[in-house]
């Protein structure tokens, strides 16, 4: 069963760029042509931008454009969208109306007045008339109806449940203070069990603190294997209690630091694979998930039986480490342990590559950044990881085996060959960090093929084989 994910469209021809332009007429023939037919089409909202245009009928015959060139052709059944927060009308009276809920709203009770929740809802206006476009019915009707504004739709194999994650959204800085009303949320809980995918326009972190954790707490209970969505116009992965958060990317190209960029994805029988597509000057397969560009994450379709949720995030991050072939399957069973302590104490971890450069020696400029953040026990997060590589250690020394860092191998090594680029290569971004990450990583990135212009293909495998020639280093 195949998918994809697109997000942050924000048409809008009369103010678009000649990139967004380019980049959205690419995209339709990439997708019937690289992509082929698919079962499902995931919206995840912000369908325009700044609240432009007033009407959404040139969107809706985008969506219809790209839905078929895809192989979709019954949008009411194979289409699933959410709203996001350029999709409603801002004003005065809703600042008021957030303010107030702001004020009384509780994550234990997660309540609503019914009341509030139809003046919210009353600014959908814009994605109310789209939602006919693709529905022929009415969101707001059908939200006042139920009395949710999310959605619970039983795909066969899984659930897709569909959060309005934009519901109280009023302003461009509300990130980490939006609210869902989780009473709404848990009254779609399905009696029937089997697994559960999220499609939200936020990611959980733009949500309200306790609200976040809550909702964490909730989509655990549920078993909740996938969480797709857009908003911050770039591409990123977080795996927390077991459940994979994916951001998209956005379908526009503007000036500043963005991803223009979808997901495709394959459900099998035992795993979900997720693969990013990025436009840079046309479309093509992203490699950040390894040399194939493919992310695996654990799945039992039609199944109820999650298993243990630590045992999971292992799962899934053993997956994320199986394209670092420097690692024997010991120590990646290790580090897949330590994650899964992270995860199980709500601290966020992103890539593994970013945890294995960590790894490597203190002071670098991750560990520096990282110690900005502390977990929930006040102790600086950069320090945590260092220290439970650390305990680990203790338990390889045990068994008279050492994976130790390399502090002053390492550093020294990489200063000198840092050095060398910077100075008389005129390559002054080059640090001795990237340096190191760049010769132990996949060698069809583009740093590692700057590295082979600057060296030369037999100097450069010279220097890999020196850093790798010390079986008591990690890498």
């Amino acid at each position: 069963m195949k998918w994809i994910l697109l997000s942050d469209i924000h048409f809008n021809p009369e103010a678009a760029g000649a990139d967004t332009i380019l980049l959205k007429r690419q995209l339709l023939q990439y997708l019937r042509e690289e992509i082929g037919n698919v079962d499902w089409m995931f919206l995840a909202g912000d369908y325009r931008y700044c609240g432009q245009p007033k009407e959404p009928d040139d969107i809706s015959d985008w969506i219809k454009e790209a839905a078929e060139a895809v192989g979709i052709l019954d949008m009411k059944e194979k289409i699933c969208m959410v709203p996001g927060n350029h999709d409603l009308n801002r004003n005065q009276a809703r600042k008021y109306i957030v303010e107030g809920v702001k004020h009384d709203y509780s994550a234990e009770s997660g309540m609503m007045e019914y009341e509030v929740m139809k003046q919210l809802l009353a600014d959908f206006s814009f994605f109310d008339s789209l939602y006919q476009n693709v529905y022929g019915c009415s969101y707001i009707q059908e939200s006042l109806k139920n009395r949710n504004p999310h959605r619970l739709k039983d795909c066969g194999s899984f659930y897709l449940l569909m959060l309005n994650t934009a519901f109280i959204s009023c302003n461009d800085n509300e990130r980490g203070s939006l609210l869902i009303g989780r009473r709404d949320v848990l009254r779609l809980m399905p009696k029937k069990r089997k697994p559960v995918i999220v499609l939200a326009h936020h990611e959980m972190d733009a949500l309200e603190r306790e609200e976040q954790k809550k909702l964490r707490g909730d989509l655990k209970e549920w078993g909740v294997k996938l969480y797709l969505c857009g908003d911050a116009h770039l591409l990123c992965e977080e795996t927390v209690n077991g459940c994979c958060q994916l951001t998209s990317g956005c379908l526009m190209k503007e000036p500043g630091r963005m991803d223009a960029a979808f997901l495709s994805g394959e459900i099998l029988n035992d795993e979900i694979q997720v693969r990013m597509h990025e436009w840079n000057h046309n479309w093509a397969v992203n490699m950040h998930y390894g040399s194939h560009g493919t992310l695996s994450i654990p799945w039992k379709a039609g199944s109820s039986d999650t298993g243990n949720s630590d045992d999971l995030s292992k799962n899934v991050w053993l997956k994320a480490l199986e394209n670092i072939t420097y690692l024997d399957r010991e120590l990646r069973c290790y580090l897949a342990d330590g994650i899964a302590d992270f995860e199980r104490r709500n601290i966020p971890v992103h890539t593994p590559q970013a945890l294995l450069l960590l790894f490597r020696y203190r002071k670098n400029t991750a560990y520096i950044i990282l110690n900005q953040y502390r977990t929930e026990d006040d102790v600086p997060y950069g320090e945590y990881l260092c220290e439970l590589f650390e305990r680990g250690n203790l338990k390889y020394i045990e068994k008279g085996v050492c994976f130790d860092r390399g502090f002053d191998y390492m550093e020294a090594f990489a200063f000198q060959k840092a050095e060398q680029l910077r100075w008389e290569k005129n390559l002054v971004c080059i640090t001795e960090n990237l340096l190191i990450y760049s010769i132990l990583d996949d060698e069809e990135r583009r740093t590692v093929q700057e590295m082979i212009q600057v060296f030369g293909r037999e100097e450069f495998d010279k220097i890999k084989r020196e850093i790798l020639k010390n079986p008591t280093l990690i890498f």
